[in-house]
């Protein structure tokens, strides 16, 4: 009783409804609140330092701030998913990553530069290899969805609700504590912002590895958590080889926040590329049994 009332008050539609309407206002507001202080930044009235710049030098720029919080949504929407299907929750993961590529190719598009040696310019050469990597990773997507709508459906054990039912309260502990990570990233991150300002220190931390670094982690402990659980109620070993190769996928997706440049792209479509070839021989050896 007390976890369908959790389920409604998280997850419920009402509360999605809700949750996406604050969002979209919210990214309004960011963004308008974006815009402003780029003009104020450049009719001088503001100085936050040179890093400051990559965020504050074109309008265009100002789309990542919605985008980020569009990500939030996005992140909540993959914890609703988690009670369902394993390959529904890598899905979400995978849409998650396509989101911040194209959250990073708006910040690319601020730094083009279209004098006549554009080619040789490394803020192009960046956003060049992003476009491409987005497009390829949108590809990706697509197969995956298709290998799991041609998924040969399999009857779930009669115990099988239990399992359920523990994924379900894993999905309701997750929301506090994504709530205070995001808190806790964002006024870390703020606090940083102020050391660099007084020079305290010299570098500010990537802004695209706050929260997503540390959630992909715990994201990939919970589906660890999920998989070990899952031994007492799934006795296939076709999917539990699938759930495994999962994990993996993850974790491929979760290391390339710790790289830049090519490497990082490389472990994105490594990670992704996994998951489909993955979904799709498992799809071929179940149709065959």
């Amino acid at each position: 009783m007390k976890r369908e009332y959790g389920l409604r008050l998280f997850f419920g539609e009402t509360t999605q409804e809700r949750f996406e309407r604050f969002v979209i206002g919210l990214s309004i507001v960011g963004f308008l609140v974006h815009l402003a202080l780029i003009g104020a930044y450049h009719l001088n009235w503001l100085d936050f330092g040179d890093q400051s710049q990559e965020f504050l030098k074109s309008p265009i720029s100002a789309l990542y701030t919605p985008f980020s919080f569009i990500l939030i949504y996005e992140v909540y929407l993959l914890v609703a998913q988690l009670p369902r299907s394993f390959t529904s929750s890598v899905q979400k993961q995978y849409e998650i990553i396509a989101l911040i590529l194209i959250r990073r190719i708006f910040k690319d598009i601020s730094h083009l530069h279209l004098d006549e040696n554009w080619l040789q310019s490394a803020e192009n050469y960046t956003l060049a290899l992003d476009i491409a990597i987005f497009l390829a990773l949108f590809f990706l997507i697509y197969l995956f969805r298709k290998q799991r709508n041609n998924a040969a459906s399999r009857e779930s054990p009669k115990d099988y609700q239990a399992f359920i039912n523990i994924k379900k309260w894993i999905s309701i502990s997750l929301v506090p504590v994504l709530v205070v990570l995001i808190f806790y990233e964002f006024g870390s991150w703020l606090f940083e912002l102020n050391q660099f300002r007084a020079g305290i220190i010299s570098e500010l931390t990537d802004v695209n590895q706050i929260f997503y670094h540390d959630f992909f982690m715990i994201l990939i402990c919970v589906d660890v958590l999920i998989l070990l659980l899952s031994l007492s109620y799934i006795q296939n070993y076709n999917q539990l080889i699938r759930n495994s190769g999962y994990i993996v996928s993850t974790v491929l997706i979760r290391l390339s926040f710790t790289v830049e440049g090519v490497y990082n792209s490389i472990l994105i479509l490594l990670g992704v590329a996994f998951g489909v070839a993955l979904l799709f021989i498992y799809n071929l050896v179940e149709k065959t049994e």
